[in-house]
């Protein structure tokens, strides 16, 4: 049996996929804020889970995620410049699609972003899990 998502998981999704195609603005419309299904009262709370996706999705970089560095860690300069190199356009976009599909279905997902996030990022994800478990 599949379970079905949650509520606050639809609604973080479209804001992602509003990111995704670099309109999150439009949260900001009374219209687009009432079709999302978000209640008045979070409007301030969504504004800044808007910012923080924002910020995460135009920052991720998966060469500083610490999964990759944990590939590269004691290996020589030559290595990691081939793996670097061996990453490619298509490679990364493919991360940049398994990172937004995560900030999607966050915060169930956090533990799996941590691994995408360098650590100075972390704190971002704490406040945006928190923020969307607050949500009406």
């Amino acid at each position: 049996m599949v379970s079905q998502p949650k509520q606050n998981d639809e609604r973080v999704a479209i804001l992602v996929g509003l990111k995704r195609i670099n309109d999150l603005d439009l949260i900001e419309t009374s219209q687009v804020y009432r079709e999302t299904g978000f209640k008045d009262d979070d409007r301030d709370r969504v504004r800044r889970i808007a910012d923080i996706i924002g910020l995460l999705y135009d920052d991720f970089d998966y060469m500083q995620s610490p999964e990759f560095c944990r590939t590269t860690q004691g290996k020589s300069a030559a290595f990691v410049a081939m793996k670097k190199k061996l990453f490619t356009p298509v490679k990364q976009k493919e991360a940049r699609f398994r990172f937004s599909r995560g900030l999607e279905r966050m915060p169930d997902t956090i533990a799996d972003l941590r691994v995408l996030l360098p650590q100075d990022k972390h704190s971002l994800l704490d406040e945006l899990a928190a923020l969307i478990r607050g949500l009406s």
